[in-house]
């Protein structure tokens, strides 16, 4: 069976959350006095049952849904559902949002009165919490999962492919799109770097084919701050991250010279120092948790990268048993894994199917040798696909009504059949467009857009037989 990467670091860092979350902001000291934390309590900080994870796992699971859904790195849609979570409460263990955090709480707001994704972020030096650190893990495996698969999907083992993309500008565009993320909060560039140097050591333990994990980390931070040293502009900040250039020396500090605070700088040091000082994922993520102060994230930065080195199988059995809605968890992580696994499989089926050709010419990007009377066509996603000549007209224009049904051409459609509309609401396989006040699912008044036919449709026929999630509201 296939590693599933995304159970292994997401329930390492839900796990992670929920065993700090009873003891979120106790000092080490206090903790001490109390008796050191051994397994799942409950209660305590928040009066929460066992197994409650916090903002940290409701933030890493909104992005993982836009993940799903969008298929990709959608930063406006990012925020759109953690205006969910924060208003709606949707990606909680109970139907409300609690612990958010002063710089999220802030920028989710600015979004929802400015509706700008790019300008939400808090850009000043008191923007550098850990609050984008705690969910970026599903944003770096989305990179690494797709990289290591290679961008059409294929599992890369030919390292002299032709079609190998160069690694250098694999992790540029996988930074670019993590520090977009993170900046949907804390759009401080050291906040930035934490997440990117969280990438690097997490891409690091993927790789590591059975190397330790202080080796595995030492690469990462080695590599990801060999990144950030090739622009001057960002030598300042690097500073920050000093006592992680020499990770030996840093695992021998004593607890003492460990911080846990909710800045990034010192939450990212307490994760790998935990790391580094421990060689079981329960041993490491008890050990964060009993540094206090901001245990829940400590041990949720920590518990992902230990979840991605030790697996999901070394996570104690009566700690999962206890995660509240852990089923719910677990089918997102096995629908993120699902998006790679689908595009693996469209290659291996595209590639089943091409004959060999006399002129060499080859797919782009894929290495597969095809017909030269096909004709090759690009989606406007930019992926590609190939059909027989006698198949080309009316494929070709079932392929562009599929992938093209915009929400500008919906719009267009609609108000060709109904002119007073006002509203729309995107789904993954429609546009249903009304007036605000009369929309309803039994209704018949909205105009139902099928996205893949551009068929018009009554709204009970789209009820019937659709159950596609909703992806936005448009006043129009």
């Amino acid at each position: 069976m296939k590693k599933n990467i995304w159970l292994d670091g997401i329930m390492g860092l839900v796990v992670g959350d929920a065993l700090g979350c009873p003891v979120q902001f106790l000092s080490r000291d206090r903790i001490r006095e109390r008796g050191p934390v051994t397994g799942m309590e409950g209660y305590g900080t928040y009066n929460m049952p066992e197994g409650t994870w916090t903002d940290d796992s409701s933030m890493a699971l909104a992005a993982m849904d836009s993940i799903i859904h969008r298929k990709g790195i959608d930063p406006e849609d990012i925020m759109k559902r953690f205006m969910r979570w924060e208003f709606e409460g949707a990606y909680t263990p109970f139907g409300e949002a609690f612990d958010q955090g002063m710089t999220c709480t802030e920028a989710i707001y600015s979004f929802r009165d400015s509706e700008d994704y790019r300008t939400c972020g808090k850009t000043g030096e008191y923007a550098n919490g850990n609050g984008a650190l705690m969910r970026i893990l599903p944003v770096c495996l989305y990179y690494i999962d797709m990289n290591n698969r290679g961008s059409s999907g294929q599992e890369i083992e030919d390292h002299n492919d032709l079609c190998k993309a160069d690694t250098e500008s694999k992790d540029r565009e996988a930074v670019q799109g993590i520090h977009l993320v993170s900046g949907l909060t804390h759009n401080h560039l050291r906040s930035q770097m934490a997440c990117g140097l969280y990438y690097f050591m997490a891409k690091e333990i993927l790789q590591g084919n059975g190397d330790s994990l202080k080796e595995c980390l030492q690469r990462g931070m080695d590599a990801g701050l060999d990144f950030y040293r090739q622009d001057a502009k960002n030598h300042r900040e690097i500073a920050h991250y000093r006592r992680l250039v020499d990770l030996n020396q840093f695992a021998g500090l004593p607890d003492d010279q460990i911080r846990s605070s909710g800045y990034v700088v010192d939450s990212l040091e307490a994760a790998v120092w935990c790391l580094l000082a421990t060689d079981t994922f329960a041993d490491c993520l008890l050990k964060a948790v009993n540094l206090g102060l901001d245990t829940d994230t400590v041990a949720a930065i920590a518990g992902g990268l230990a979840g991605l080195y030790y697996g999901y199988e070394s996570i104690p059995a009566d700690w999962l048993a206890v995660i509240q809605k852990r089923d719910y968890v677990e089918e997102m992580c096995r629908k993120c894994n699902d998006l790679q696994q689908d595009k693996e499989t469209d290659h291996k089926k595209a590639k089943n199917k091409a004959r060999p050709m006399h002129s060499g010419f080859e797919a782009p990007c894929i290495g597969t040798p095809i017909p030269e009377d096909w004709v090759m066509k690009k989606r406007p996603d930019g992926t590609i696909y190939f059909l027989k000549p006698e198949e080309d007209d009316q494929t070709a224009q079932r392929e562009e009504r599929r992938m093209t049904m915009t929400f500008k051409k919906a719009e267009k459609i609609a108000r060709g059949l109904k002119k007073n509309i006002d509203f729309c609401q995107e789904y993954e396989d429609a546009f249903i467009f009304s007036k605000k006040d009369e929309f309803s699912i039994g209704g018949d008044g909205p105009v139902v857009i099928l996205k893949e036919s551009g068929e018009a449709i009554d709204m009970t026929s789209y009820c019937n037989s659709s159950k596609a999630a909703l992806l936005r509201e448009i006043d129009l």
